[in-house]
Order: structure tokens, then C-alpha cells, then sequence
């Protein structure tokens, strides 16, 4: 009998689980009304929001290039960043997360250890910059007062600053090295000497370096949010751009969660419908923006990926990097 690994099971499961939500979703909603969405779809919003899409990828990459201390060319790195990004959201349950580290030693030559570092630190950065953008609009949306409009960033942000860099990032490692003696396998004390080899990594970057990191972070992440709000626009869904942002933040827990099929059909529109309901959204609409936003999403990751794929093929996978 054929032994299947476990975690191909679980991806499997989980695809098929998206595509029934999928699939359930779309019976739920009026053929006509998606059609009628689909012909009034405004196609300069669509090309606005692929300019911003743009722009959030340069800064992706651009956090990379100094993660890596400019070692590494920021043309290779865009590539990487590219062809990456498309891996991580088309593979199921966010294992395309790994490809980063598998291109950049592949590619690139550079250490394992090194680049999983950068990526930790850039997901965590992704999360306070998400969450700093969520309380700042949900403030504003909950209370409508300037005050709560300032004070919810402004306490992330110097929350941030001094838990993530002025401190060196150690305080993120304590966790995992705190029980590290509860845990005696190989593979325990394999995973540990990994942490204390990113956390050594982590101090490596200077006070200019990680204002640079936490101000991109913020920015790339208000623009994907911004970048969701406009094809809401462009799909007929007319919202102030505060309700916007708490909606887009809500629905990316199903993003984050590594609970996702192939390109995250049927999660990323539940989780669309959850947080565009919050602010008000009708059921309809949400199905329907949800769908439109998806399939346009993965048109821009995907010709982002053949553009990048080409430039790897041209460059003969960075032989001069």
C-alpha cells in the first residue's frame, strides 16, 4: 500500500475545502448580477490598482535589499520577490513561503539560515504594519475623532520601533529559547541552534536600517489595502476608503492563516465577505467583489511571475549578480 505523507494530505483537504467554498459561493449569488458587475467593471481603477500593485512589490523588494545589506543586486532581488510572492499564494497552506530561502540558495548563493532570517523578519513586519493600519482605521471608524486617528498609530509605531529594533529583535526569540531545555530530540535542538542563528543575524542592522524597514513595511501594507479598495471602486462597491481599510484588514486573516488551497480560492473570499460584511457590505456585493478582486489578483501576481521568470531566463538565473 502507498504510504501518503501527512502534510500532502492535509493540502489536499484543504484545496478541495476551497473549492467548494468556491463553488458553494458562487451558486449562492445571481449570474446576472456578477455578469452586470463584470460589464460596468471600471477598467482605469483596475489599472490604477495594478500601478499601486506595482509599487507595493518595488517596496517588498526593496525591504529585502536591505534585510540582505544591498549584498545582492535589487534587480535580482525584484525577481526573487516576484516569483516568490506567485509561489506563496499559489501553493496550499503557505508553503510556497519556503521558496524564498530555496531561490535565494538556489539562485543566489546565499546561506539558508540568512535568508529565513530575512523572511521571518519580514513577515513579522508585515503583521505590525498590518495591525498598526487596522487600528488606525478601526479607530477612526469606531470613534470618528482625530484623536483615536492619531494615537492608535502612533502607539504601534513607537511599540514597534523599540520591541522590534531598538531591542534588536531578541525579545521575539525568548518564546521559543525559554523551553528550550524542555525539548531534547535532534530535531528540537536542530530547530533551536536555527534560532539562535537568526536571532545573531537580527542584530546586524543599524538605527537608519530599521527606520527604513518599519516605514516600508507601513507603506506596502497600506497600499495592498489601498490596492483592494480601489478595485472596489472600480467593481461598483462605493465605501468610504476608512470603512475600506477595516474591511481589507479583517479579510486578510484568511490570507495570513496557513489555511489556504492553491491561489487561496474559496478562503480569501470568505474571509472577503467577513470583513466587508463588518463594515456593511451586502452579502451579494462581498460575494461578488470578492471574486472580482481574486481573479484579478492572480492575473497581476501572475504576469508579475512571467515577467520575472523571463528576466531569470535572460539573466541565466543571475550568473552575474
Amino acid at each position: 500500500m502507498i504510504k501518503i505523507k501527512k502534510r500532502y494530505l492535509v493540502a489536499a483537504a484543504l484545496v478541495l475545502f476551497g473549492i467548494i467554498l468556491a463553488f458553494s459561493l458562487f451558486l449562492s449569488v445571481d449570474i446576472s448580477k456578477t455578469s452586470a458587475a463584470l460589464s460596468t467593471l471600471d477598467l482605469t481603477l483596475v489599472a490604477l490598482s495594478f500601478i499601486i500593485y506595482l509599487a507595493v512589490y518595488f517596496l517588498r523588494a526593496l525591504r529585502f535589499y536591505i534585510l540582505m545589506h544591498k549584498k545582492i543586486s535589487f534587480k535580482s532581488i525584484f525577481i526573487v520577490t516576484c516569483i516568490h510572492n506567485f509561489l506563496n499564494t499559489a501553493l496550499p497552506s503557505r508553503i510556497g513561503e519556503l521558496s524564498y530561502p530555496v531561490l535565494m540558495k538556489k539562485w543566489l548563493s546565499v546561506r539558508g539560515v540568512e535568508s529565513l532570517s530575512n523572511l521571518i523578519l519580514s513577515r513579522i513586519l508585515d503583521g505590525l504594519g498590518i495591525i498598526s493600519i487596522f487600528l488606525l482605521a478601526f479607530s477612526c471608524y469606531v470613534f470618528g475623532s482625530v484623536w483615536f486617528f492619531l494615537f492608535a498609530p502612533l502607539t504601534v509605531l513607537s511599540f514597534a520601533c523599540t520591541f522590534l529594533f531598538l531591542s534588536r529583535v531578541n525579545v521575539i526569540f525568548w518564546p521559543f529559547l525559554i523551553f528550550r531545555k524542555t525539548f531534547k530530540s535532534d530535531r528540537a535542538k536542530r530547530i533551536f541552534r536555527y534560532i539562535e542563528q537568526i536571532k545573531s543575524l537580527s542584530k546586524e542592522y543599524s538605527s537608519k536600517e530599521r527606520i527604513k524597514l518599519v516605514v516600508f513595511s507601513l507603506a506596502l501594507n497600506f497600499l495592498m489595502f489601498l490596492v483592494g479598495y480601489v478595485l472596489l471602486l472600480a467593481v461598483g462597491v462605493n465605501i468610504p476608503i476608512v470603512e475600506g481599510f477595516v474591511g481589507g484588514a479583517l479579510s486578510s486573516i484568511s490570507v495570513i492563516l496557513p489555511i489556504q488551497g492553491f491561489f487561496n480560492i474559496g478562503t480569501l473570499e470568505v474571509g472577503w465577505i467577513f470583513g466587508y460584511g463588518y463594515v456593511g457590505v451586502g452579502f451579494d456585493q462581498a460575494v461578488i467583489s470578492g471574486f472580482v478582486y481574486h481573479a484579478i489578483n492572480i492575473i497581476f501576481i501572475s504576469i508579475l511571475f512571467l515577467a520575472a521568470s523571463g528576466l531569470a531566463v535572460i539573466n541565466r538565473y543571475f550568473v552575474k549578480r
